[in-house]
């Protein structure tokens, strides 16, 4: 994550990957993991870690080398909160939908 910039319920990240790493992953695992990073600073208590995404939405064919993440806190208990996240290209394109992301403690 390049830049982050956090409101309310939601946030923005600016994601790069290293260009130097050759990989031929569709949805690399660092952009996956920016989603959960990006949407840390909006949970009100510490310690919570990633659960799982209910669902994922890809309309990319491409490799993704950069990117930005929107994410939006949906709920949050004590023990657990859910977000959903959107990956938007440089020119704005939506390029996936992380759907019920969840974290836990």
């Amino acid at each position: 994550i390049k830049e982050l910039y956090v409101a309310a319920n939601t946030s923005l990240a600016r994601v790069i990957l290293d260009p130097d790493e050759v990989h031929f992953y569709v949805l690399h695992p660092h952009i996956i993991n920016s989603a959960f990073v990006a949407a840390m600073p909006l949970f009100v208590e510490p310690g919570f870690l990633p659960f799982g995404i209910n669902e994922l939405y890809y309309q990319k064919q491409q490799p993704i080398r950069s990117c930005w993440i929107t994410t939006r806190l949906k709920k949050q208990t004590g023990h657990f909160a859910i977000f959903d996240a959107f990956i938007y290209s440089d020119e704005g394109q939506l390029l996936a939908s992380l759907l019920g992301c969840t974290i836990k403690k």
